[in-house]
């Protein structure tokens, strides 16, 4: 079975290009050279072919902002028995004298792991039956995970610890995450899958509809 990886994050360049590498298990899945600023943008929540399922409480917004681009990686179960590893390479800013007041950075948003049969719009609808009530903040729960959390990953840094969480944290300078995989029901999850009921992460087919990766063959 063929899975897809999907990466979004924001990122500020200074001076020079970052380099993220993906590896899954041992093996390098792409590289990648970011020659631009990724900024956000506006989405509208319902604009979708799934504006019918569950779309949350009465109180939450129906737009939401998220990286500007998308990026996705084709990988094969026979390389995802161990770990995803993310590698960037980044270490530009303007340090001096004990000072820095302009530096590059990455923020993630979407570190998503699925079947690439969920590129196909009819392979979602069967799912319906998992969605039951779960916290919009609790994002261990869904599937596919929004992303790993602090308690997930294996950090390396030559520069200084993490602080605060992975997902929507502003963070300069070169380091490595690790992602442990684990296996549950047929499927490789992100990082161990929580006790209990799972129930389906919208967003993801969300994102697929907006950047046109729905029911197509690429």
């Amino acid at each position: 079975m063929s899975y897809v990886l999907i990466l979004m994050f924001e990122y500020h360049r200074y001076q020079s290009d970052a380099v993220i590498r993906v590896y899954a298990d041992n093996h390098l899945v792409d590289e990648i050279n970011l020659t631009d600023d990724i900024k956000l943008k506006c989405k509208n929540r319902n604009s979708t072919p799934l504006t019918t399922m569950r779309q949350g409480p009465k109180n939450l917004s129906h737009v939401c902002f998220m990286p500007e681009k998308l990026f996705m990686f084709e990988i094969n179960d026979n390389h995802l028995n161990d770990r995803i590893r993310i590698e960037i390479k980044n270490n530009h800013n303007n340090y001096t004298n004990g000072f820095m007041t302009k530096f590059s950075y990455v923020n993630f948003h979407y570190v998503m792991l699925m079947p690439k049969c969920l590129l196909e719009l009819k392979n979602w609808m069967p799912l319906k039956r998992f969605n039951s009530v779960v916290s919009p903040r609790n994002i261990v729960k869904y599937y596919p995970r929004r992303g790993p959390v602090y308690e997930d990953i294996i950090f390396e840094s030559n520069t200084n610890p993490w602080e605060g969480d992975f997902l929507f944290h502003r963070r300069g300078g070169s380091f490595s995450v690790d992602v442990p995989l684990h296996k549950k029901h047929g499927l490789v999850h992100l990082a161990k899958p929580v006790p209990g009921k799972i129930s389906i992460n919208y967003d993801a087919v969300r994102i697929l509809h907006w950047f046109k990766q729905l029911n197509t063959t690429t």
